[in-house]
């Protein structure tokens, strides 16, 4: 089992990129799970999403794995936004300034799953991370 947040703030965008994003990812190298806030270079979008991509680098991603949903949340000039995600009982969940926003069936990765977080075209900040490790997952 593990637990892990981090606080999030978008300083700016680049490459003309109206659909930024920015989170967590979990990787075993071939399969990968994100975790992310999706927004528009003006922060007026502000939702919250599960993708998946398979198949390593050259796969696909999956951007609707679990459907976005808009949250009230504020991750721009001196404001951060807290996502979490913990494994317990083989099930992933995933948090939301402390909300549950969804789960995900940890059998789909096949080997060792690594934690980092990703920007796309975008000046993250990013305040407290932690990662608690604890079992045997």
């Amino acid at each position: 089992s593990f637990e892990s947040h981090a606080y999030f703030n978008a300083g700016k965008f680049y490459n003309g990129d109206n659909r930024p994003k920015f989170g967590y990812i979990l990787n075993d190298g071939e399969q990968q799970l994100y975790f992310f806030i999706d927004t528009n270079d003006y922060w007026e979008i502000k939702n919250i999403g599960l993708a998946t991509r398979t198949n390593g680098r050259n796969g696909t991603y999956n951007w609707s794995a679990v459907p976005t949903k808009p949250f009230t949340i504020y991750f721009g000039g001196e404001d951060y936004t807290k996502l979490s995600i913990k494994l317990e009982d083989n099930t992933y969940k995933f948090y939301v300034e402390d909300y549950l926003y969804c789960t995900y069936d940890a059998s789909f990765f096949t080997k060792e799953v690594s934690i980092g977080l990703f920007a796309f075209n975008t000046q993250l900040n990013v305040k407290n991370p932690t990662l608690n490790l604890g079992g045997n997952n």
